[in-house]
């Protein structure tokens, strides 16, 4: 029976729980039945198959299976075209039949109408699975009773299949046949490699694998312009305008385009990851030694894309984690459970120890652009930091480290980011941050009324006007400011007058009342009669000193105050 819709959530998890059993594939088959099992979990359907392709007998051969009830139907081959495997494998799209018995496309053989008739298979959906430009394998899901099959149905076998493709064009040669060798020397180079790169601090550690596997310099051109890897050759440089074009034609053809610069020869391949263009791979050899072949290039590719897909499938678990556990820290809720004390360790922070917590704002569409920086700069450190609503939230461990803050926003203002940084330091502990994170907001909101576009803002480092507003966030100054400016906001709220901001403009600009009147965009009579009015609700000494002193400062707070509201 169809289960109640997926959360996108569950099949994030199912989908990196199957990733990672690949990447330490011991018995390639289990991995197979395992990711299986768990697509007919999320699809609340009751079994499926997985069909290899005999590429010279075009033929294809059930391979493994779940939720069968008759043994017999792993080893059935199908004609190639024949069935609903048999039509994916020939055409290699994706096909849905709510009724299968009953689709007039899908031409059935006399067993495998015994088959799905002992199987009682009513409906189905079958997925393509390819390595190296052709369909190798297909997937099916199916019912034991009709079924429509919904787009999300489809795309998550879609998926599922794109993930059995990493075992099967490794286990099975062209004939359909097991090999008996786990697929595990890419898949394992890339777990060592992770686990060097997480416990060995070296960011290129992947691509200087990569290099040392392929004995050739590899260099990573991303889509969106960046680098990474080894640097390119000097001759690529001087020839940029060839290798964008090669660039061009691997990503337009999907297929390894061969170059050359001065001798030395280079191929590039694109490579995907869910379906989205990443970037191109570009492999290096010196002249006058072996080149590499097209296999080797489209090996080095898929590891890389499985590299890629690795990655973001535990970025965006970790991101999920690390965000639950900010939110119940800022709502102040008790974290439950012995295991408590450690999700805090993971990050450097201990119960009740000091640690400061950093607010980060800038414009949403730049929001996670700043979350890899920041995230990149304190790599090593590794920081409870997630996206919290409409801001980036950094709970670090130890007192207030103004110039570590300062370094932050010099690596965003290297990147062309604009971002307001505001920090504060809980000696209470991380149960305790809620003041903490609230204090940093109005911090931001206040570099803002001060006409910033960007910078770094602590109760330490804001100057007086760090004291200023530490002041004016107790209770005793807002009566004093209250006593000072009364009757004035009254008779601002009351007929929507703006004498608060004249008061503020005019003592902001050294009581220099033609300026005054040009920066409010008022004629200098209107500006008079706008400070006789002042005069009679506050008595004329608000403009002489010290009284004009006193008077600033607590318009000061006002406007702190608001503008971090």
């Amino acid at each position: 029976m169809p289960l109640m819709p997926t959360h996108p959530d569950t099949v994030i998890d199912a989908l990196l729980d199957t990733t990672q059993e690949i990447t330490n594939l011991d018995d390639p088959m289990s991995a197979l039945r395992g990711l299986l099992r768990r697509l007919c979990h999320l699809l609340g359907a009751e079994l499926a198959v997985l069909g290899v392709q005999d590429a010279p007998r075009r033929v294809v051969r059930i391979a493994v299976g779940h939720g069968l009830r008759e043994p017999s139907v792993i080893g059935l081959e199908m004609p190639l075209g024949v069935g609903l495997l048999g039509r994916t494998c020939a055409t290699g799209r994706s096909l849905a039949l709510p009724a299968y018995t009953d689709a007039p496309m899908i031409e059935q053989s006399a067993e495998l109408r015994e088959a799905s008739s002992s199987e009682r298979l009513m409906s189905a959906i079958g997925a393509p699975i390819g390595a190296r430009g052709r369909t190798v394998a297909a997937l099916l899901v199916g019912d034991r009773e009709p079924r429509a099959w919904g787009d999300d149905d489809v795309r998550l076998v879609e998926r599922f299949a794109t993930l059995a493709s990493m075992i099967v064009r490794h286990y099975f040669n062209d004939r359909g046949e097991a090999t008996g060798e786990a697929p595990g020397s890419w898949h394992r180079f890339i777990n060592a490699r992770r686990w060097d790169a997480i416990h060995g601090g070296r960011a290129t550690s992947f691509w200087e694998a990569l290099e040392r596997r392929l004995d050739c310099g590899v260099t990573f051109l991303t889509a969106d312009g960046g680098i990474d890897g080894r640097r390119l050759p000097p001759a690529a440089v001087r020839d940029a305008w060839k290798l964008s074009s090669g660039f061009d034609r691997a990503v337009l053809s999907g297929e390894t385009t061969a170059i050359e610069f001065d001798g030395q020869r280079c191929w590039l391949h694109r490579v995907d990851a869910h379906d989205q263009l990443h970037g191109v791979l570009s492999i290096w050899k010196e002249p006058g030694t072996t080149p590499v072949n097209q296999y080797q290039v489209a090996d080095a590719a898929f590891v890389t894309s499985l590299h890629l897909t690795i990655d973001r499938l535990e970025t965006t678990a970790a991101q999920r984690w690390e965000l639950l556990l900010l939110e119940q820290l800022l709502h102040g809720e008790t974290l439950g459970g012995e295991d408590s004390g450690e999700r805090l360790l993971r990050y450097g922070l201990r119960r009740d120890e000091t640690c400061t917590v950093v607010r980060i704002d800038a414009q949403p569409a730049a929001l996670q652009s700043v979350q890899r920086v920041i995230a990149r700069e304190l790599r090593y450190q590794r920081p409870l930091l997630a996206i919290h609503g409409k801001h980036l939230c950094l709970l670090l461990p130890g007192p207030l480290d103004p110039p570590r803050l300062q370094r932050l926003h010099d690596a965003l203002v290297g990147e062309g980011l604009e971002a307001f940084i505001a920090a504060e330091e809980c000696e209470g502990g991380p149960l305790r941050i809620q003041g903490a994170h609230e204090l940093a907001r109005s911090l931001n909101g206040s570099q803002r009324a001060l006409g910033r576009e960007s910078g770094v803002a602590t109760t330490t480092t804001f100057g007086i006007t760090g004291l200023l507003y530490s002041a004016a966030n107790s209770s005793l100054i807002g009566r004093i400011v209250r006593a000072r400016l009364g009757p004035m906001l009254d008779y601002d709220a009351a007929r929507g007058t703006e004498l608060e901001r004249t008061a503020w403009t005019f003592l902001a600009g050294g009581r220099r009342s033609a300026d005054t009147a040009e920066q409010l965009h008022i004629h200098q009579n209107t500006l008079r009669q706008r400070l006789e009015r002042i005069d009679d609700l506050l008595g004329r000494e608000w403009r002489e000193a010290p009284h004009s002193y006193e008077m600033f400062l607590a318009l000061e707070a006002r406007r702190l105050t608001d503008a971090a509201d």
